[in-house]
């Protein structure tokens, strides 16, 4: 079972993930409470209504456990500069620190409810160290019940399955994490932390 936890669900971005062919069982959880509504809760259900045999929008934590999660959390989007250029007149250095201290939260409330064995993906469209690789050590750096995998063999099997198409494969690799550059990788800036519970 898999669950994506973002801070911007929406119907249409249900719709859109139901297109491109989310056909597994899981579950949409919204992180942040104040932005789900339970209008907006009973739109993103019937959105998904017929189409996955099971999906749900949660305003709070649930006790289930879940074998893989998405947690793909808000942040301050520095890695879409190219195609979101405001951001370097809007972006202010105290939204750093406050939106570290909410990926924290959602990162350590995700991890809560990752079944013994299985993976998460903690991702952000951030070029920003304290919402990345800070973010991932504060929850695991010392924990024993989890720990941070290499990305680069997951890489390396995607390369020789021919669903990464990308001949530098290195170049994808910051340590242990995932990291995209615009200028170097045809995309905007990206980061991602495979995580398992041990």
């Amino acid at each position: 079972m898999w669950v994506k936890i973002c801070g911007m669900t929406t119907p249409a971005a249900v719709a859109a993930a139901l297109e491109a062919g989310a056909d597994a069982i899981g579950f949409v959880f919204a992180a942040s409470v104040r932005r789900v509504t339970p209008q907006a809760a009973n739109e993103l259900a019937t959105a998904a209504r017929g189409r996955v045999p099971c999906v749900a929008v949660i305003r709070q934590a649930t006790q289930q456990e879940f074998d893989r999660i998405l947690a793909d959390v808000p942040c301050s989007g520095t890695g879409t500069l190219a195609r979101n250029p405001e951001i370097k007149w809007t972006l202010k250095l105290e939204d750093l620190s406050d939106l570290q201290s909410r990926q924290v939260a959602i990162l350590q409330s995700a991890l809560a409810q990752l079944a013994v064995g299985g993976r998460l993906v903690y991702s952000t469209c951030s070029l920003e160290t304290e919402e990345n690789e800070a973010v991932v050590e504060a929850n695991c750096l010392g924990a024993a019940n989890c720990k941070v995998v290499n990305i680069k063999p997951e890489l390396e099997q995607l390369r020789r399955a021919d669903e990464l198409c990308l001949e530098d494969i290195a170049s994808l690799a910051a340590g242990p994490y995932l990291r995209t550059i615009p200028g170097v990788h045809p995309c905007d800036g990206f980061f991602a932390a495979m995580i398992e519970r041990k």
